[in-house]
This record gives structure tokens, C-alpha cells and sequence, in this order.
């Protein structure tokens, strides 16, 4: 056995030694492997100088389709990324697309509206649930109802989060006791881009939009952006459409690593039809056809052309940021947001012996010479106007000292609101026509006008 295994091993040991001498014979022959002289190293040493092109393509997959953000915060945060909002539609509001987020449920007055939306999130209704926009109160301050088509187009969402629970304590809303959302605007990009979208739909939807970015301007740490959009639809019940003109803008300024200004501006107005809401009498007579006449008849006081809402936004802030070190930094930011009307309707009002809320009247003043007055008929077919605004002007200092894990911030918030109400009436003809900007209907030299 010990014999055998010896005989075994030298066989190998001479095999491997065949193997070895062979590939050192096979080197020998093949001038490629050659040792290379000392010219050739030299010349290998510094190529020869090409012209070369190198393409890099990257592609990233962001994680849940833009719905699961990376946060570091001890919240309950959930939050949509422009990666999410910019595959939804682009009539998309701010409470449309939070409905997608657990708890959260919102209702508007149809897929294209320039109205308020209701908000409710794990029970909380509105009145409870407190609405930002780049820091700004987006939401009534009397009321609290949101015009959030009004403030930003989707394709200039930065990020939309929702807080459930207990809120930012430096957020500048006093009524979110159970949630709080809160929206940003996509910031101009560093290089200068133009982006050009047009979409349509069902009920002669369609919206166009366009924005510009600039890049940085010169060497001056200056980046800016402006966008417009044009977007309207046919109400999907009964006759009328919608009509919305929107423009966004954004300037930047980077001051030193950690310090920077921004410079926010948009603009809205907006036209649409009033909705008719029917009995469930009406919903089974008329169905889908339920709404405003598009054909006038003396007294007819639901005729498209005397219901209906202008309404519009203004709004613009101002935001700074500075760092000092050693965890020291101090956020300022001034605002200012105008909402405003006008609402109108038709009315009918008595020419003699009528009120106007609690106070009556005699008679309406030169009422015989009124446009539509018909002697056989004691009533007068009216448009009447609601025009209101809501104005809402702040200062937010906010200072903040971090240390490890630990972050010390001293807010101060001051604020000013306004609103203000006037309702006038205004005489209708036989063709359903009334003029807005004539003389409103009088009674006794005065008329009804109320204000907050």
C-alpha cells in the first residue's frame, strides 16, 4: 500500500513538472510574451493622445413611486414627492392628491373645480386640521376653508406632507390640533430649462403649461423660474365650464454654505359655473342633465349667465435662512395672501314691500324705469353679487440652536387678518343681461351691504 501510494505521487509531481515546461516552451515561441525593452516600456509609459468621447447615462428608481420619503424626524410624517405628483393628473390639487395617504379623506365639487375642498383626516375636520404652503397659512383664517387650486399647479409641487397627531410647534396655523399638511414649490432648477406640457380630457378638459428656468444668472449665486398655465373644462353636470389662468415664479439667492433667500410670487383668477345641488326627486327626473339653464326666460333665476364664481389669489413671501455655526441658525419669512371673489347669483325682489335681510323696504327706487320691470309682475329678476376677500399678512422668526440630537427653537409669530363682505344687486333684462359695473339697485338711497 505505502509502494502504491509512492509510485502515485511521483507521477503527479513528474506531470506537473511536463505541464510547466511546456507552457514555459509555448512563452518561448511567442514573441508576444517577450520581455518588453526599455523603449517599448517608454512608449507604453505615455500613449499616444486620442480624441475620445465618454457618455455616462445614470438611472435611479426612486423607492415607492415618489410615495415613501426618506424622514429623520420623531413624527408621523407621511409625504408625496414630485416624483408621485408629476405621474398623477395635472389638474391634480393639494387635496386630491393627500386623499391617497392613509386617514385621509377630501371632497370637491368635481375633477376640475377652482373652489374650496373639504378636508377630514382620522375624524378631524377641517376647522382642526391646519394648512401650509412654503410656510405660509394657505387656508381661510375665519373660516379655514382651503383654495388650494388657487395657490400652486402640480407641476411645480416640490412635496406634499401630511402631520397626523400633534404638528410642527413652529408652523404658523393656530387651529391644527389634529393634522397638518403642508406643501412646497419646486425650486428652480441649475441649469437653464424650458418645459412645455399640454394635456386634455373628457368634458373638453384641457390644460396647457409652460415654465422657465433660468440656471444660475451670471456668477451670482441668482437662480429664478416662472411658469403660466392655462387650463379649463365643461361642468360635468348641466351646462357651464371652468376657467383658470395661474402663474407661479421663484428667485433664489445662495448667500454661503448653509445661508440662502428665497423670493416666492403666484397669481390666480378663475371662472366657473355655480353647481345646482338636486333633490334625490330631481337627481331621478334629470340625472346627469341636472343644472343651470343655458337659455333665459323672464324670472328664470337659475340661467347660467346670472350664477357663477370669479374668484382669485395673490400671494407672495419672502424667506431667509442663515447659519451662523455651532448649530446656531435663524429663520425669517414675511407673507402676505389675498383671497378674494366675487360669487353671484339670481335673486328676485319684490319693487314694493320687501327685505333685505331684516330690514324692509318701501319700495326699490325708480323702480318703473328698471331694466326688466314688467308692470303685470310684482317681482324683479336680480343678480345678486357677493363680493368678499380674505386678507392674511405675518412675520415668522424662528431660531433654532442644535446640539447633537437635541434642538432648542424660540418662535415668534405676529399676524393680521382681514376680511370683508359686500352684497349688491343689479337689475336683469329681458335677454338675461346685467351689468356689474352700473349702478346697483337702491331702496330709499341706501343699499344692503354687510362687512366683517
Amino acid at each position: 500500500m505505502k509502494k502504491f501510494l509512492f509510485l502515485t505521487t511521483c507521477c503527479l509531481c513528474f506531470q506537473n513538472v511536463t505541464i510547466t515546461a511546456r507552457a514555459q516552451s509555448s512563452a518561448d515561441q511567442n514573441p508576444s510574451h517577450k520581455k518588453a525593452s526599455g523603449s517599448q516600456k517608454k512608449d507604453s509609459a505615455h500613449p499616444k493622445k486620442r480624441n475620445e468621447t465618454i457618455d455616462v447615462t445614470e438611472r435611479r428608481k426612486v423607492a415607492g413611486g415618489g410615495m415613501m420619503v426618506r424622514h429623520t424626524i420623531a413624527k408621523t410624517v407621511s409625504s408625496l414627492s414630485h416624483n408621485y405628483i408629476e405621474m398623477q393628473s395635472p389638474t391634480s390639487t393639494i387635496e386630491s392628491l393627500v386623499s391617497t395617504l392613509p386617514g385621509v379623506v377630501s371632497a370637491s365639487e368635481g375633477p376640475l373645480t377652482t373652489s374650496f375642498s373639504t378636508l377630514h383626516i382620522r375624524g378631524m375636520a377641517q376647522a382642526e386640521i391646519g394648512v401650509t404652503f412654503e410656510g405660509m397659512p394657505a387656508a381661510n383664517p375665519f373660516t379655514y376653508s382651503t383654495y388650494t387650486p388657487s395657490l400652486v399647479d402640480s407641476q411645480n409641487m416640490g412635496q406634499v406632507n401630511v402631520m397626523q397627531g400633534a404638528v410642527d410647534i413652529n408652523s404658523p396655523t393656530y387651529n391644527a390640533t389634529g393634522a397638518e399638511i403642508s406643501a412646497s414649490i419646486r425650486g428652480p432648477s441649475e441649469h437653464q430649462h424650458m418645459h412645455i406640457a399640454g394635456s386634455g380630457g373628457s368634458y373638453g378638459t384641457n390644460k396647457d403649461f409652460i415654465r422657465y428656468d433660468t440656471g444660475e444668472i451670471g456668477h451670482t449665486g441668482v437662480h429664478a423660474f416662472a411658469s403660466g398655465s392655462y387650463s379649463r373644462g365643461d361642468m360635468w353636470r348641466g351646462v357651464g365650464d371652468i376657467e383658470r389662468w395661474h402663474v407661479d415664479s421663484a428667485l433664489t439667492k445662495q448667500w454661503a454654505p448653509g445661508s440662502d433667500s428665497k423670493v416666492i410670487f403666484g397669481w390666480t383668477k378663475a371662472a366657473q359655473g355655480e353647481w345646482l345641488y338636486p333633490s334625490l326627486a330631481n337627481w331621478k327626473k334629470y340625472g346627469m342633465k341636472y343644472g343651470l339653464d343655458d337659455q333665459y326666460s323672464p324670472g328664470a333665476t337659475h340661467y347660467v349667465g346670472l350664477n357663477g364664481k370669479n374668484t382669485g389669489a395673490v400671494y407672495g413671501t419672502l424667506k431667509n435662512h442663515f447659519s451662523f455655526g455651532n448649530g446656531l441658525s435663524l429663520d425669517a419669512q414675511a407673507y402676505s395672501v389675498k383671497f378674494h371673489g366675487p360669487y353671484y347669483y339670481g335673486a328676485t325682489l319684490p319693487v314694493k314691500n320687501g327685505y333685505v335681510g331684516a330690514q324692509n323696504y318701501n319700495s326699490l327706487d325708480n323702480y318703473k324705469n328698471l331694466p326688466g320691470y314688467d308692470p303685470t309682475n310684482k317681482n324683479l329678476t336680480t343678480a345678486e353679487v357677493s363680493n368678499w376677500y380674505t386678507l392674511s399678512s405675518g412675520l415668522v422668526l424662528t431660531g433654532h440652536w442644535q446640539h447633537k440630537f437635541n434642538t432648542l427653537s424660540l418662535t415668534y409669530w405676529y399676524s393680521y387678518a382681514q376680511e370683508a363682505a359686500q352684497m349688491r344687486f343689479y337689475p336683469v333684462n329681458n335677454k338675461g343681461q346685467w351689468n356689474g359695473n352700473g349702478a346697483a339697485l337702491t331702496a330709499n338711497g341706501w343699499h344692503p351691504t354687510w362687512r366683517r
